[in-house]
């Protein structure tokens, strides 16, 4: 269930964001911050592991391409809602993947999804007008997103998007959870429960 994403609407102008996926994030974001309320969480999505996602390979763009559709919030019933919460295509002659978040909406964002070397890479451009940057690690049944800078924020103690949990349960069901952070606490969380209704 999506909880609350209005509190953390504040549209800005990203245009001006940098991303440069050739450098490090701790070259051109401000480092972030570390928070053993965050760090706590990686246990709460540890559970049996997929085949599709197994646990010594290493996190890549090839398991984000397989989510290219459109992504819809789980209703009470179990089926699927009316709300349309994100939307993934492939971009960049297959370089990227382009995450479209609330489309149509007043508080739309992007999310893009590229490979840097070895790693798996996210930069979210958020309604909070800063640009958070993520490493990929695998957990048990899917990835969990590492800040490692973000961008267009003056201090790491600024309210950010510091943590993500992505789970597979099949195919076409996933769940998230994303948290932010204030001060090196976390102050607000994003779940989200979603089908995929066409691909």
């Amino acid at each position: 269930m999506i909880r609350s994403i209005s509190t953390i609407v504040g549209i800005a102008a990203l245009a001006g964001l940098p991303l440069l996926a050739q450098q490090e994030p701790e070259a051109f974001a401000q480092p972030c911050c570390s928070s053993d309320a965050v760090a706590n969480l990686a246990s709460t999505s540890e559970q049996a592991s997929l085949a599709s996602l197994p646990g010594t390979a290493a996190p890549h763009l090839d398991e984000i391409k397989k989510l290219v559709g459109d992504w819809y919030q789980v209703g009470d019933d179990g089926k699927p809602s009316m709300q349309l919460v994100s939307s993934y295509r492939i971009t960049a002659a297959g370089s990227a993947v382009i995450e479209t978040l609330f489309p149509g909406e007043d508080h739309e964002m992007i999310s893009m999804y590229f490979m840097d070397g070895g790693n798996l890479r996210l930069t979210h451009y958020c309604s909070l007008g800063n640009a958070p940057s993520f490493r990929a690690e695998r957990s048990k049944q899917g990835l969990v997103w590492r800040c490692q800078g973000v961008h267009n924020l003056d201090s790491h103690d600024g309210a950010h998007m510091h943590e993500g949990h992505t789970d597979w349960h099949d195919a076409n069901h996933i769940t998230g959870t994303w948290l932010q952070t204030v001060d090196g606490e976390v102050t607000y969380t994003a779940a989200f429960d979603l089908v995929r209704v066409n691909k």
